[in-house]
């Protein structure tokens, strides 16, 4: 997740976000991890575990949340991101990180050269899990389903290093 306003939202019990009530999701059963961030600003580094939620941090997790957690932190408390703030650049090969914001919507251009790939230095490389396989719930089929199932890539990104599985 790149500059992403909240991380993972997992609602507990009895929750509403700006004055709607949320389903609860089923905490007991859920599971999550190997979530990758990288943040230009405070704002958004006080939210990788969004405040007033559920969300647990994972030791997959990168940064590794005792890295900039407080002892003790229960999930849905408030803390200090500022030490992972522009750390783990996950080094795109076209992307200018960290990304200055505009101020007009007008001005930034949302189709481009932008180019998602990882440099071969990046630190997402090797940070994912192959540990389970994907659920598949539409056949292999090029008429009436998916043209493939990919696999879990060992990288955390959408375009592996190795060029197999999730290209898009």
């Amino acid at each position: 997740m790149v500059n992403d306003k909240y991380g993972p939202r997992i609602v507990g019990a009895t929750q509403s976000y700006s004055g709607n009530a949320l389903v609860v999701a089923d905490t007991a059963n859920i599971k999550y991890g190997y979530n990758y961030n990288y943040v230009d600003s405070l704002k958004m580094a006080n939210q990788i575990y969004p405040v007033l939620f559920a969300t647990k941090p994972q030791t997959t997790d990168i940064p590794t949340p005792s890295t900039f957690l407080p002892a003790g932190y229960k999930p849905g408390q408030a803390y200090d991101g500022t030490v992972v703030v522009q750390k783990n650049n996950p080094l795109f090969v076209n992307f200018p990180l960290p990304y200055v914001a505009t101020k007009k919507v007008s001005d930034v251009s949302y189709v481009g050269t932008w180019n998602f790939r990882l440099q071969a230095s990046s630190p997402a490389i090797g940070k994912g899990t192959t540990t389970f396989s994907p659920l598949t719930v539409v056949p292999v089929s090029a008429n009436f389903g998916s043209t493939e199932i990919t696999p879990p890539s060992s990288d955390v990104g959408c375009y592996p290093s190795n060029g197999k599985g999730n290209l898009h």
